[in-house]
């Protein structure tokens, strides 16, 4: 092991262990904290919720949801207590002395705003904690920054262990909280196209989001290899572009997807579709003949390959429209990904029809003007069916004209910084997404790379850094499945969490390390796989699942 880790010059090691210990540290590290001296023992085996909601308005479901949620979450740490043996006088006296802490056990939830059904692309989640000998006091204007208020709350409590390693009861500091993140968009891609993701995974994936303040589920759902989303309009997308069609038994039934959906909404996470064009359709085309662009060789014959959507199918616009229409009555969120990235041109290049056509309507031999008649007409029907829209980067790199409204997302590796300050300056808001994808693994910690990067330094002015509204995470699954899928994707994401909200000056990597280990240790203790972050070390509480 010495020699391997001398040979990638990482030397894991001889490196010290991470102290096991848990101290209540907050992930992402807030705006403003203020802990103080005096400390309370937390009873949350009797733990209660007070909603007050002032505003006039429907009844505040996911404010509810969450005081249940909550309430199971500190029941569930009550009940690793173990009871002290009451004949034992040298235990029982440790016992009274360390229950000498006044105890807290009400939290009060003051909301004024209007509750909001759904989370949007407008989301506010800044909110004020205060917790002293009263109790604990969340205020926020909406129902999302309560969410993120109680999971700072939970984070703050403390386990206390016995000299054998048992939970004796939970403790809390004193604090004064104020909070609200950098950037409004933080989102974490999963791909359940090139691996299908069974929904107990998803549902982990979701709460491991949640923990980390995450607010966009950017669900990655058909690509070339699979087509798993259940269109009632065309079943045989389906039907006959998932994986072990035509029985659809890795196929995401719509009221599956309506779960998927209300389980994040209560946590306060947008689910964002992407249905990616005209490039990545080669499961679609399986279901729907005509959709993909026929291949030829140098002979003018037939390869038997399928190339990207045929743009000049002018059938292939309603099927666009039947799609995104089905989305638009599935998915709440006010945009959609449509794609657009590595779109090759040779197949194109191959296909006489397409050539005669490109000739009548005078762009012989420019592909990119191809490319964009294809994306301008699906950005139309987006429009007319009621999403704005997300595209990744090569959209904006080959001179496709966009309407000013659309996202960019950066995602090619070579010089990110130069393409979002070319975004901006072009008046568009980006989305970064280059330096954070989870499947391009390294041995060591690199999760210490993703932390490092800072999205706006890229010279840019104070309005072009304003229009970077904030970036994903991204986990392609290749290579995991259910198997790994959690265990590859946290703590190494909570990295880019707390770039995402926390201040431009939370850089300290050796204060992070030490936080990035205790969040791994909290996500455990929640039943979350996940793996070690930082080389050697231990949790006060090891791993074990459980289920919510």
């Amino acid at each position: 092991m010495r020699l391997f880790s001398f040979l990638y010059g990482v030397a894991l090691a001889r490196d010290p262990a991470i102290s096991p210990t848990y101290t209540g540290t907050i992930w992402p590290k807030p705006q403003f904290l203020d802990t103080r001296s005096d400390v309370y023992t937390i009873d949350t085996a009797s733990i209660k919720f007070i909603p007050q909601i002032t505003h006039d308005g429907p009844d505040c479901d996911v404010l509810h949801n969450a005081t249940w949620r909550y309430t199971q979450y500190f029941n569930d740490l009550a009940a690793r207590i173990q009871p002290h043996e009451e004949s034992d006088p040298v235990r029982k006296r440790r016992s009274l002395n360390s229950n000498s802490h006044p105890t807290v056990n009400t939290v009060t939830l003051i909301m004024p705003g209007t509750c909001e059904k759904w989370p949007m692309s407008s989301i506010q989640e800044h909110y004020d904690l205060h917790l002293d000998g009263e109790g604990a006091t969340i205020y926020s204007d909406t129902v999302w920054g309560i969410l993120r208020g109680l999971q700072t709350l939970y984070q703050a409590t403390t386990p206390i262990m016995t000299k054998n390693g048992a939970v004796e009861k939970y403790e809390i500091n004193g604090m004064a909280v104020q909070d609200f993140p950098r950037f409004n968009h933080r989102g974490f891609l999963m791909d359940t196209a090139r691996h299908f993701q069974p929904v107990s995974v998803i549902k982990e994936v979701l709460d491991g989001l949640e923990m980390n303040k995450f607010n966009v589920f950017h669900w990655h759902l058909v690509d070339d290899q699979s087509f798993s989303y259940d269109c009632k309009p065309l079943p045989d997308l389906a039907g006959k572009g998932a994986y072990f069609a035509p029985s659809r038994s890795h196929v995401y039934a719509l009221e599956t997807i309506k779960e998927i959906i209300e389980y994040a909404r209560v946590r306060g996470i947008r689910v964002i579709p992407e249905f990616d064009t005209p490039g990545h359709i080669g499961a679609a085309a399986k279901g729907h003949p005509g959709l993909a662009t026929v291949c030829y060789d140098a002979d003018g014959k037939p390869t038997g390959l399928l190339g990207p959507a045929d743009p000049t199918n002018e059938s292939n616009y309603d099927f666009m429209r039947t799609v995104l229409q089905d989305f638009r009555n599935v998915f709440h969120d006010d945009y959609v990904h449509l794609g657009g990235d590595e779109v090759s041109f040779a197949c194109w290049k191959s296909n006489k029809n397409i050539s005669d056509w490109m000739y009548q309507h005078g762009i012989s031999g420019d592909y990119a003007k191809l490319e964009e008649y294809w994306v301008k007409n699906v950005l139309n029907i987006t429009k007319e069916v009621g999403f704005n829209y997300i595209v990744w980067e090569e959209v904006f790199d080959n001179g496709v004209e966009i309407d000013p409204s659309t996202v960019v997302e950066v995602w090619l590796p070579y010089h990110p910084l130069n393409t979002t300050r070319d975004v901006t300056k072009a008046g568009y808001r980006a989305l970064i997404s280059a330096p954070w994808y989870l499947d391009l693994i390294s041995y060591g910690r690199d999760w210490v790379y993703y932390y490092n990067y800072e999205p706006l330094a890229f010279n840019g002015t104070k309005e072009e850094e304003d229009l970077v509204i904030g970036g994903e995470t991204c986990l392609w699954s290749e290579f995991v499945d259910a198997s790994n899928y959690v265990s590859r994707l946290f703590p190494r994401a909570s990295a880019v969490a707390e770039r995402l909200w926390s201040a431009r000056d939370v850089t300290d990597v050796e204060d992070a390390k030490q936080r990035i280990h205790q969040m791994k240790c909290r996500m455990n203790l929640r039943g979350i796989h996940a793996e070690p972050a930082d080389g050697p070390g231990a949790c006060p509480i090891e791993f074990e699942r459980a289920d919510y």
